[in-house]
């Protein structure tokens, strides 16, 4: 099962070094200067990185998977690209991504596209088509397992920072830290955070970046930051609560008809460990 889960993504980017350290499994990555990792760049080339490892349930719903708990997905092409098959539906990580070492830091991404990034949107300004982000529940979640986390309750507020937007272009981005309980179009006002006007042009990357207890700077530990490409957009007022695995988050929010987005753009995720006071952006 392992070996599914640490397999190699093909190279897409120049000079990226690829790898097996994330999912809490692998040698965490060692620091790529004395004074940390600074910039998603250097994130990208110093990071052992682990794909999503492949679990297809795009028929399925309420599923309790293998690495993976909820409805309506597939993650396939054994480099983390995930689809979803209809609106409404999420995925819960069921692996700590740090492997149990809560003084490690952590990166979770959405690197690439096996398809066309600019389709990767349903048309609204303010929407939840794509929501990514990570959790800290005790244990991996089984609550609410049909429906997406912007439109329920599965996971309490202080316990989450995700993203929720309707995806490329010029959009409105909302930041959560809990379930917003809203079943619709529009961005809940629950457990949200904040809004921002976001521009996501020229294929960026999306990073969470999750600080354990052990930062280089200490004002960071527990801490979490959402990048796009080098743009840090927020820097999430909850913290993880100490000494909790962490889980990623993806979801499928609405129209009604989103899977074509998904479909045509074929975004592709993976993740890192490091060694706790690597990173320092």
């Amino acid at each position: 099962m392992l070996d599914r889960w640490q397999k190699k993504e093909k190279p897409v980017f120049t000079g990226i070094s690829r790898g097996m350290g994330g999912f809490g499994f692998g040698k965490a990555a060692a620091a790529a200067t004395s004074s940390g990792i600074e910039t998603i760049a250097g994130l990208n080339s110093s990071a052992t990185w682990a794909v999503l490892p492949n679990e297809d349930h795009y028929t399925s719903s309420g599923i309790q998977g293998t690495y993976y708990n909820g409805a309506r997905f597939k993650v396939s092409g054994s480099n983390g690209t995930v689809q979803f098959n209809n609106y409404e539906y999420p995925m819960y990580g069921k692996v700590d991504l740090r492997g149990g070492d809560v003084s490690k830091d952590v990166a979770f991404q959405l690197y690439g596209w096996g398809g066309n990034a600019s389709q990767f949107a349903t048309g609204t300004t303010e929407g939840n088509m794509f929501q990514m982000g990570v959790y800290w529940e005790s244990s991996a979640n089984t609550d609410n397992l049909t429906n997406s986390l912007e439109a329920t309750s599965a996971i309490s507020g202080g316990e989450a920072a995700y993203i929720v937007t309707d995806g490329y272009g010029a959009k409105t981005w909302g930041f959560y830290n809990g379930g917003a309980n809203n079943n619709s179009q529009s961005q809940g006002t629950t457990n949200r955070e904040s809004q921002s006007s976001v521009t996501w042009a020229n294929s960026d990357q999306v990073t969470f970046v999750v600080y354990g207890n052990s930062a280089l700077n200490s004002s960071k530990n527990n801490k979490i930051k959402v990048y796009l490409g080098e743009t840090l957009l927020r820097t999430f007022t909850t913290t993880v609560t100490g000494g909790r695995p962490l889980f990623l988050y993806l979801g499928g929010g609405y129209p009604n008809g989103m899977a074509s987005a998904w479909n045509d753009a074929l975004p592709k995720f993976r993740t890192a460990s490091f060694t706790g006071g690597t990173v320092d952006l």
